[in-house]
Formats: structure tokens, C-alpha cells, sequence
């Protein structure tokens, strides 16, 4: 199949997921489901106070439709492309549009900020719902005719009923948690001050109200201290890893990776709790309560995953694959290489960061560690000679574009960092400003673009890494790996928009390094804002 046979099924796709996510952008910007006054106003249409809860349950049901379809999906996708060659969907996507309007003049006269609950009528409600479920209908009907879903459903009953039923569970589980945190708090902090007793010889201990320290500084133990969280990131991660890569290990043993991801990221949680103790006794307060405190739950759940992963695939007992996983980590290889320098640049960004207090004064650290795998890699990516048009710094400047609509800037984070930069030399401020640059424009592009838009958009394809050529389109990893990219980051709504930018750039260029391009000319103009306008936390 040629280039233009092939551009009309990448754009259709491409252009209603990018309706979508405006779509779902828009909505979650302007209105807060929020609204505990709808359950408390004895109205029948209380249930709309738990509209956030039903989001939550619907992305469970998603997720797990994917992973049940998983192993049938390249097949169900090439159905999809055959069912919509001469597909009139532009007609079916104008109404979806126009129900879309009127689900937002309905949920502005539910969920508006100046909206009485008595003044929300019987008919904003019912017209509400209506327009909810007439806009996922028709979107999904622009995107395949309704005999396509009908066959997927028919074809798949046990997977759409267990879809709905695990998110229905999960929903109940999270609010039957709530009730377990005291039990488990308890014992977090008597195993937390039985640690910190093996580091100081006298501790604070106020088992009643959950104070713990040591010398001077000392923390109050919360119940949302006790490590529910990470237990349940180990729990789903263990259960995508299975699922996904269920061929390469031995079943039913690789189910007891579950007990014991659990209950390590439990005894690394409480391992946490009492370094924080004596970081902020011994150190520093303010790293203590700044850095260490928001970062060292991310360094506890990377290292949890990296021990039972490692354990995993070097114990025959669990994986089919452990000898051959040897012999392929003697020597570096294309994929491996596309990995490494994001695998330093988390590393890093996770130890500078809990390595300071208000301001990451380590940041050149990330560059500079960054900078030398991409150097002993190089070879590898075989992009040392390239071309490229026009259209990556156009769509770097469309993504800019999106970031500055999309994210609203921090007055208190721009005042913070304002002060770090003046509190410093000028030498030293200038030297930090020049490395964030580096950083911003040449090594965070090639780092995350050679895991997004070469490792992950390839493998999900179910291809082997490629760099160089043209790739061809999927919905899979296009969605995929866009949606992954934005979640990597804190305003995680214009990280999805500019990834699905940077993917579209990588299947219509010829390089892994149009994304980065891209990319790169995106955070450059950002960096030219930034500097322009003092506005520090867009950075």
C-alpha cells in the first residue's frame, strides 16, 4: 500500500480522536462534578453529586475491555478499516457536534459555578443524560458504523460483561477501603516508629494522635499515610504486566507476584515514612517536608517494580523467558537504547527533586546524566543524517499554542521560583537557566520522544523499534502512546493534546527526529514565553 493510499485512513482516525479529547478537555476544564449539595438537597437527581465516582468506574470498565481484547485487537482494528471505506461519517460526526452543544448548555446549567440547586429543573436533568449518552453514541458511530459494534459485542459477550462488572467492583472496593485505612494506619505507624528506633535512640511517640519524630521534627501519621495508594498502583500494574505479557510467565505461580509487590511497596512505605523523619531531624525541614515528601512515594514504587520485575524474569519458578532474558541484557540493543536516557531522566528528575526543597537547584544533573546515555547510544538510533520540511516547526508551534490555552499559570509556584532564581548569583542563576534550556529544548525532547514516538509506538504496533522510515498508522498506538505522554506529565490534559501533535508528526515524517524537532521547538518558544513574561510554573 503507498503513501496515498494510506493517508485517508490516518487522517479520518487521527481527526476524531483529536475531537474527542478537545471534547473531554473542554468539559474538564470549565466544570467541576463536584457538587455534594445535589446529594443533600433530596432531589431524585442526587446521583449526580457521584458523577466523578462514574468517571472513575467507566475508565476501570475501559481499561478493562482493552486488556481483554488485547490479543484480538489487531484483528478487530483491520475490521474497523474495512467497514469504513466509502463511510459517511462526516454527516453522523456534524451531529455528534451539535449533541455535544447541547450536553454543554446542559451541564452548564447543572454544574456552573453560580447554579442554584433549586433552580436545576426535572428537564435540564433528563435533557442532560440525554445528550450524555447521544454524544458517546454518535462519536462512536463516526468512528465505525453500528453493525461493526454490534458484531464486537456479539463476538466478545464475556469480555463487556466482565468489563462492567470489574468496574463496578473497583468503584465498591474504593469506598470499602476507606473504612480499612485506621486498621492499617495503625500498624504503619507502629512498624514506622520501629524503624526510626533503630536510627535514633530516642523518638517522639504519640500513638494516639499518630505523632512520630525524632529531636525536634515531628510528623502527624495520617490514615492516607498507610499506603493504600501504592498498594493499589502495585496491584494494577502487576495485573497489566500479567495480562500483557502473560505468554512469558508460568501460571498460577506468577499470581503470587501480587502478595509480594503488595507487600513491599507496604515495607518501603514505611521505610519512607521514617527516612522522612530523619532527613527532616537531621538535614532539613523544608527538603523533608518538600522534596523527599513528594517524591520518595515515586521512588519507592519504581523501586518496587524494578525488584519484583527483576525477580520476575531471573526466577524460572515465575517466567518461560528467564534464560533467554539473560543472554539478551549482555550487550546493548536498539530497544534498550531507546529506553535508557528516559530511564536516567526519571532517575534523575525523582533524585534532584527529592533532593530539594522549593526550588531544584540539582537540575543540571538531569542534563548532564541525560545527555551522556543519548551520547553512548547514539550509534545505535542510526540518525546521524536526516531531512526534514516544514511541517515539525509547524506543529511545534501548535502545540506550544495548545500548552499556553490549556495551562493557566501559578502565581504562588511563579513567586517561589522568582525568589530561588534571586536569592542566587548571578552567575549561578545564569548557569541554571542555561542548563534548564538545554534541557528543555535537546535532551527532554530526545529522551521522551525515542520511548514515545520510537520504543512504545512501536511495540505497540507489535513491530520491531523503528527510527528511520516511515511507520504505518494504527489507532492503538497512536491513542496509546499519546495518552501515556500526557499522563507523564502534571498538566496531564495538554500533555495528551500535544502528544497526539508530536505522534501525528512522527507517521507523517520519515525520522524519529521530526518529533523531536517538534518537540523541541515547542519547549523553545515555552522557554521564549517563560522569559518574556516571568511566568515560571508553565516551565
Amino acid at each position: 500500500m503507498d503513501a496515498v493510499t494510506q493517508k485517508p485512513g490516518f487522517m479520518r482516525p487521527a481527526a476524531l480522536v483529536l475531537v474527542l479529547c478537545a471534547e473531554l478537555i473542554a468539559v474538564s476544564l470549565f466544570f467541576d462534578a463536584y457538587r455534594p449539595g445535589l446529594a443533600q438537597g433530596g432531589y431524585w437527581f442526587g446521583f449526580l453529586s457521584n458523577a466523578g465516582q462514574f468517571a472513575k468506574m467507566l475508565v476501570a470498565v475501559l481499561v478493562f475491555l482493552v486488556l481483554g481484547l488485547w490479543p484480538r485487537l489487531p484483528a478487530y482494528l483491520d475490521a474497523l478499516q474495512r467497514s469504513t471505506g466509502e463511510y459517511p461519517f462526516q454527516y453522523i460526526l456534524a451531529t455528534q457536534l451539535c449533541s455535544y452543544g447541547l450536553f454543554i448548555w446542559c451541564t452548564a446549567a447543572i454544574f456552573g459555578a453560580n447554579i442554584a440547586v433549586a433552580d436545576i429543573s426535572d428537564f435540564v436533568v433528563m435533557a442532560w443524560l440525554v445528550t450524555l449518552v447521544a454524544t458517546g453514541g454518535l462519536w462512536l458511530l463516526s468512528v465505525a458504523p453500528a453493525h461493526f459494534w454490534r458484531r464486537l459485542v456479539v463476538s466478545e459477550p464475556r469480555v463487556f460483561a466482565y468489563a462492567v462488572i470489574v468496574g463496578i467492583a473497583a468503584w465498591w472496593l474504593t469506598l470499602y477501603a476507606q473504612s480499612l485505612w485506621t486498621p492499617l494506619s495503625d500498624l504503619t505507624f507502629r512498624l514506622s516508629a520501629a524503624i526510626l528506633g533503630l536510627i535514633y535512640p530516642d523518638i517522639i511517640v504519640d500513638p494516639d494522635l499518630k505523632r512520630l519524630g525524632a529531636m525536634t521534627f515531628v510528623v502527624n501519621i495520617a490514615p492516607q499515610c498507610s499506603g493504600y495508594e501504592g498498594m493499589a498502583l502495585m496491584a494494577m500494574f502487576t495485573g497489566f504486566y500479567l495480562s500483557i505479557f502473560r505468554k512469558e510467565f508460568r501460571f498460577p505461580q506468577a499470581l503470587l507476584l501480587f502478595p509480594i509487590g503488595i507487600v513491599t511497596i507496604w515495607l518501603f512505605n514505611n521505610v519512607r515514612i521514617a527516612l522522612l523523619i530523619a532527613i527532616g531531624a537531621s538535614y532539613s525541614p523544608a527538603v523533608a517536608v518538600g522534596g523527599f515528601h513528594s517524591q520518595a512515594g515515586w521512588i519507592s514504587f519504581i523501586a518496587v517494580i524494578i525488584v519484583t520485575l527483576t525477580l520476575a524474569y531471573r526466577t524460572p519458578f515465575f517466567s518461560t523467558v528467564s534464560v533467554a532474558r539473560k543472554a539478551s541484557v549482555r550487550g546493548l540493543n536498539l530497544p534498550m537504547a531507546t529506553l535508557l536516557p528516559f530511564i536516567v531522566l526519571l532517575a534523575t528528575t525523582i533524585l534532584t527533586s527529592a533532593m530539594s526543597a522549593d526550588f531544584d537547584w540539582f537540575y543540571p544533573m538531569r542534563v548532564i546524566g541525560v545527555g551522556l546515555a543519548i551520547a553512548i547510544c547514539w550509534r545505535l538510533y542510526g540518525i546521524s543524517t536526516f531531512k526534514t520540511g516544514i511541517e515539525p516547526w509547524l506543529a511545534g508551534a501548535v502545540a506550544f499554542a495548545l500548552w499556553i490555552a490549556l495551562v493557566p499559570a501559578d502565581p504562588v509556584q511563579n513567586e517561589v521560583f522568582a525568589s530561588g532564581l534571586q536569592g542566587a548569583s548571578q552567575a549561578t542563576a545564569i548557569a541554571w537557566l542555561l542548563f534548564k534550556t538545554l534541557g528543555a529544548v535537546i535532551t527532554v525532547p530526545l529522551a521522551e520522544e525515542l520511548l514515545f514516538r520510537g520504543y512504545l509506538l512501536s511495540r505497540l504496533a507489535r513491530q520491531q523499534v523503528m527510527l528511520a522510515g516511515r511507520i504505518e498508522f494504527a489507532w492503538l498506538p497512536f491513542i496509546a502512546s499519546s495518552v501515556l505522554f500526557g499522563l507523564l506529565h502534571a498538566e496531564w490534559l495538554a500533555g495528551i493534546a500535544a502528544g497526539l501533535v508530536y505522534t501525528l508528526v512522527r507517521y507523517r515524517g520519515n525520522s524519529i527526529m521530526d518529533a523531536v524537532i517538534a518537540h523541541g521547538f515547542t519547549n523553545l518558544l515555552l522557554t521564549a514565553y517563560v522569559l518574556a513574561t516571568g511566568n515560571w510554573s508553565l516551565w
